[in-house]
């Protein structure tokens, strides 16, 4: 039983990243909870067929309905996980899904259709959204938010390695639009501890769903809930929770905005991944070339 996928994957979460983290992170244990339940805990490595691939590929596509992007990071942990176990000698073939990269223009929200978007969600992912577009942070970042990571004023979040993409530590500004989200959050925490004595003292994230106290998890946050109020909102776009940071960027951009201090305020790693925004701002270009029309 040494070389099932549920132990060996197991031992993979537990090798550092190769960012330096001394674990895999929220996103890396979640898609391999759905791989281990998919395969089965018995079910050995060496065992797995093509046929098995195939029907895994159909089921994250077509069953769990996950989009491009989210099944190619799928692809990409099960040949983490396969690689590994034929390096250590847990598996003597290696299994392989062809991955691609996923590419397509940027989806970002205009701020009338924040505003349709958030008018027909629940209270908590309307802040959540409310919040992501006002701080251009990542979904995981979002619903992991404590309270001890703000500064007593609400005017900083400092974000520490662990918990950053690029596992570099870094401070965040927060501006007024985003401290007022915080504000009417902490007098809901408040309100929930109130409410139930069980969770006094416990409810550590700013984003805390009301019953157990605790964050969303890292795939329900744009489930049911979230399509169902896009398509009432009337918006055709294909919105994912990490909309939310392009929207930002994008609208940044459109308002003239240097990309540099865009990278900053959202905390990008590099000014390549900020790039990417750069062609909505061509009204503003055109408006800097035009200044010539003024000196002739």
């Amino acid at each position: 039983m040494g070389n099932s996928i549920e132990s060996v994957s197991n031992f993979w979460l537990r090798q550092p990243t190769k960012n330096g983290k001394a674990q895999k992170d929220a996103r890396d244990i979640q898609r391999v909870s759905v791989i281990v339940k998919y395969f089965g805990n018995k079910k050995e490595i060496d065992s797995i067929s093509k046929i098995d691939i195939l029907k895994f590929k159909d089921f994250l596509e077509l069953e769990k309905g996950y989009s491009a992007g989210t099944v190619q990071r799928f692809y990409s942990t099960f040949n983490a996980i396969m690689n590994f176990a034929f390096d250590n000698e847990f598996s003597e073939k290696k299994i392989h899904i062809k991955t691609r990269k996923v590419k397509g223009k940027e989806v970002y929200l205009t701020p009338d259709e924040v505003r349709k978007f958030i008018g027909q969600l629940d209270p908590l992912r309307a802040a959540i959204v409310e919040f992501g577009v006002f701080t251009g942070q990542r979904k995981s970042n979002l619903i992991n938010l404590r309270w001890d990571s703000l500064s007593d004023d609400l005017q900083e979040w400092t974000q520490e390695a662990s918990e950053m993409k690029n596992a570099e530590p870094n401070v965040l500004a927060i501006g007024s639009k985003a401290r007022a989200v915080l504000r009417r959050m902490k007098v809901r925490c408040e309100k929930i501890e109130e409410q139930r004595p069980y969770l006094r003292g416990r409810v550590d994230h700013v984003f805390a769903q009301e019953k157990s106290g605790k964050p969303f998890n890292i795939y329900t946050l744009g489930n049911k809930t979230w399509k169902r109020a896009l398509k009432k909102s009337g918006i055709d776009k294909d919105v994912t929770p990490h909309t939310l940071r392009h929207t930002f960027a994008s609208l940044l951009v459109k308002n003239g905005v240097d990309l540099y201090q865009i990278k900053e305020a959202g905390g990008w790693s590099d000014l390549k991944s900020v790039i990417r925004y750069a062609h909505v701002g061509t009204e503003t270009k055109r408006k800097t070339v035009n200044q010539l029309d003024k000196l002739f």
